[in-house]
């Protein structure tokens, strides 16, 4: 993967084969450059610039992530950390002595520091800390039984009331390896066990979780952190207020659910997904993707003309107890990207505030379309909400994008007292003589970053292919790698990661070990058609009700098409039905276009009806705009 430009001042990139130097940002989308040695200036598109490396493959090649021992994935993040200081430091003001004391904690030579500094300054990747492969792969330098002795030690004797000092942990750690025959580790590893310890851990544990609250949870009007764009974003789900119609007989289907990434400085909302299903992870992947990377391709997409600057990963995601977030794929993509994710405290509202109120706000205003659901029962009353809807989910999402870009995000904010989008390009760009934090690096290869939040399954390479959901998928890229063997044991094929889209399964996507990249791999019987996820599961469900022991493709695409037909027959006579097909059929656009091109059904024309709700959000209207979804987004109370 080629790292991505700076675009700091003073830093070099690549423009028209020239290397330039960065000597201010304009604005949103253009630089000011200046070739080395001259006065001249040159105005440059940010969409123009590449990095400042001599060549390929001078650029780091990511692991794969799901491949890493959590031990090994743990220590890389430990290694982060401890380099905070001095990543927080001007490069121009770090000195020897700032190095040589980072250096002296984690037991590692300066030059190890600086090296570390350079790649990650270059990838802004996890991966770059993780160790690399030694002759003596497999084992470990230090014992389980000794790590379980040294956790057990902080947990039971440093991270108490009483508050020993850390002299009492190595002298526990010591009684306690004596009593197990074991060679007790050196002083300086449990105090670098102890010092990876959170400081409002140690404050909670020692001091109580009163004391830990008033030192490092949000005060009130305040949220911790969040001082300039892209620190803090907050992420969640809700179902929206509004009963959509399918695109092809305009009869009701249900609830869509959003899922919105708002920026808690600016309140930008840097993304949002709106599917038909339910909030999951795949949901949640493509809302974090479409908030990270630039949205200029899918506005195109969407028929939406509107100024949406925002890009660049934030630095930590702010969400619930979702599980998604805690498994090995949202959760350890966001660390790869150092995208530190903080769950919020069950119980306690006003950690999601800016969100939840959002929230609030917007289905107050998603009341007034035709085909509400209203927020309760006493609300609607007998209003008919099915009968009564009106606007598909492509139209809703345009609807929302349009209300969102043109409205909300140049409206004023009393809870930031300044427009929202005014907010964020200061706190970029600065003004008033205040400096701002500068354009976000962008994302140099956008379809590799969305994959690394889709999910994922292992399989070997056989003659066939790869067998996924008893679908085989073969391409000639696989050659190589067919009937390979685990390299820590012969004896046992290997497995590779494979990633999918699971709106479309007609492609899956191979991680090349030798390259890093993702590989389109389509169906080896390409006349299939394109199924779903969620096709195929009920599918295989069906098939193993009517008594079929063993499920192959042939009968799986053959209960798919029969099942197909069912709902094309009862499609006027079932929401189900109809929101079966519609996922099927009219597929939501991607935050970027992954695989081989496939066409997509354009986002036409509202009718008139729609036309009415869309113009509400239109900046053209010389009437009174009513739309007031979000107004009110202040601090949590």
């Amino acid at each position: 993967m080629t790292p991505a430009p700076n675009f700091l001042p003073g830093k070099y990139v690549r423009w028209k084969n020239q290397r330039m130097i960065v000597v201010d940002c304009q604005d949103m989308d253009t630089v000011i450059l200046q070739t080395p040695g001259k006065k001249k200036l040159q105005r440059a598109l940010v969409a123009e610039l590449l990095p400042d490396v001599k060549t390929i493959a001078e650029a780091f090649k990511p692991p794969d992530l799901i491949k890493i021992p959590e031990k090994a994935w743990q220590m890389a993040l430990d290694q982060l950390k401890a380099l905070e200081p001095l990543l927080a430091m001007d490069p121009t003001k770090r000195t020897l002595a700032d190095v040589k004391k980072v250096a002296d904690a984690q037991g590692k030579h300066p030059a190890t520091i600086y090296r570390w500094l350079d790649e990650y300054g270059r990838t802004k990747r996890v991966s770059i800390f993780l160790r690399k492969v030694r002759s003596d792969q497999g084992t470990t330098r230090i014992p389980d039984k000794l790590e379980e002795i040294i956790e057990n030690a902080i947990k039971d004797k440093y991270l108490t009331a009483e508050k020993p000092d850390i002299a009492a942990v190595i002298e526990e750690v010591a009684l306690k390896c004596r009593d197990d025959n074991i060679k007790p580790p050196h002083d300086n590893t449990v105090r670098r066990r102890i010092s990876i310890v959170s400081d409002k851990t140690k404050l909670e544990k020692r001091e109580g979780r009163d004391a830990a609250e008033q030192k490092y949870e949000p005060k009130l009007g305040h949220f911790p952190g969040a001082d300039f764009p892209l620190a803090v974003a907050q992420i969640d789900h809700t179902p929206m207020d509004i009963i959509v119609v399918d695109e092809e007989d305009r009869q009701p289907i249900n609830r869509p659910y959003l899922t919105i990434v708002i920026d808690v400085y600016s309140r930008m909302i840097l993304g949002f997904a709106l599917y038909l299903e339910s909030p999951s992870a795949f949901t949640s992947g493509l809302a974090i993707a479409h908030a990270i990377l630039p949205k200029d391709d899918w506005l195109h997409e969407m028929k939406v003309a509107a100024d949406w600057p925002c890009w660049g990963k934030f630095r930590k995601l702010h969400c619930d107890n979702a599980k998604e977030f805690r498994g090995t794929v949202i959760g350890r993509a966001c660390e790869e990207h150092n995208i530190t994710v903080e769950h919020r405290p069950k119980g306690r509202p006003r950690y999601g505030g800016h969100v939840e109120r959002g929230f609030r706000t917007f289905m107050k205003r998603t009341q007034r379309l035709k085909g509400t659901t209203f927020s309760n029962t006493q609300q609607k009353l007998k209003y008919d909400s099915s009968g009564r809807a009106i606007m598909t989910r492509a139209e809703l999402e345009r609807w929302f994008t349009i209300y969102i870009a043109k409205h909300y995000h140049n409206k004023y904010h009393r809870g930031i007292k300044d427009t929202p989008l005014a907010r964020y390009k200061a706190g970029i760009l600065g003004i008033n003589g205040q400096m701002g934090i500068g354009l976000p690096d962008p994302i140099r290869n956008p379809q590799r970053f969305m994959l690394d939040f889709m999910p994922f399954e292992e399989r070997t390479v056989q003659d066939y292919g790869i067998l996924l959901n008893h679908v085989f998928y073969y391409d000639d890229a696989l050659r190589h790698w067919i009937r390979s063997k685990d390299a820590n044991d012969p004896t046992k094929p290997r497995k590779f990661t494979v990633r999918y889209v699971p709106r479309n399964m007609q492609e899956i996507y191979f991680l090349d070990p030798d390259s890093g990249e993702y590989i389109t791999i389509p169906y080896r019987d390409r006349s299939r058609p394109p199924v779903s996820y969620w096709e195929i599961k009920a599918a295989e469900d069906r098939l193993k009700e009517k008594g079929y022991a063993n499920v192959n493709e042939d009968l799986l695409f053959e209960s798919i098409l029969e099942m197909r037909e069912i709902e094309e027959e009862s499609e006027r006579l079932t929401k189900k039905a109809r929101r079966t097909r519609e996922k099927r059929n009219h597929q939501p656009a991607m935050p970027v276009k992954v695989g081989s091109p496939s066409p997509q059904p354009a986002v036409g024309a509202p009718p008139d009806v729609v036309a009415e709700a869309l113009d509400d959000a239109s900046p053209d209207k010389k009437t009174e705009v009513l739309i007031e979804a979000f107004d009110g987004i202040v601090e949590p109370d």
